[in-house]
């Protein structure tokens, strides 16, 4: 057997990984049609460049519905996890697994709430150490770069070499990592909202039929206003470190 490249291993897991991410939504569906199961999807498989995996909320009536569809997703996930690995041992490249967080909730609740919104890494560094940032993200070969992240960090060293940003100075540096997927329902049990994270897939178990709908709760007072940042791109944003916060 000829032994593949290293080229070629990439794409030959970069392909597995695609087909496993949109088999498991075909999973989803699959049980939808065949109405054993609800589905509210947030987000479809392959859609965004690094993170492909679906974001879905499965209603089903029972732990043992939930069990089983969960039963089929992991072998989906174990059949590409060993074509990987199989791969890798023959050519002795490094394995990089999928993966897929899934949680079970019980809800006596008929009306769900959604939200996305975006999601930020927030570190504090000082210009010169912003600088040293930016020149390393835009020397960098990674073949699955944002063009709107070179761009973005492409004006921030801008904004520095102009001492628009000062590199003796404090700031705040955000990074734009994706969203955030929320679900919330009011418990009458506890009497309080309850508020889960959906980080891949979550499964609620309810003997009802189950209503989804957009929070249109309005938005916090206190959120960072856009006026407030010395550089607002598409993927980062800086803003400057008062004494006062420090």
């Amino acid at each position: 057997m000829k032994k593949i490249t290293s080229d070629e291993y990439s794409k030959l897991c970069f392909q597995r990984r695609n087909d496993a991410h949109d088999n498991i939504f075909k999973i989803l569906k699959k049980y939808k049609d065949e109405k054993i199961a609800d589905l509210h999807v947030f987000r479809e498989p392959l859609t965004y460049l690094r993170n492909k995996k679906v974001k879905a909320v499965v209603v089903v009536s029972s732990l043992e519905q939930a069990e089983a569809i969960i039963s089929e997703i992991n072998g989906e996930i174990c059949s590409t996890n060993d074509y990987i690995y199989n791969l890798s041992q023959d050519t002795g490249n490094k394995m990089t697994p999928i993966s897929y967080k899934i949680s079970t909730f019980k809800t006596t609740s008929t009306h769900i709430l959604t939200s996305v919104s975006p999601a930020r890494s927030q570190t504090t560094l000082t210009g010169a150490d912003l600088l040293k940032k930016c020149e390393k993200h835009l020397g960098s070969t990674f073949k699955y770069k944002d063009p709107t992240a070179d761009e973005d960090f492409l004006k921030i060293k801008e904004m520095i070499t102009d001492e628009i940003i000062n590199t003796a100075d404090n700031y705040y540096f955000e990074k734009k990592t994706g969203y955030s997927y929320r679900i919330s329902y009011f418990c009458p049990k506890i009497k309080k909202k309850i508020q889960i994270s959906v980080k891949d897939i979550v499964f609620l178990i309810s003997d009802q039929k189950i209503i989804f709908s957009e929070n249109t709760q309005k938005k916090r007072a206190d959120i960072i206003q856009k006026e407030e940042y010395i550089y607002y791109g598409t993927t980062c944003f800086v803003r400057k470190k008062e004494k006062r916060e420090e």
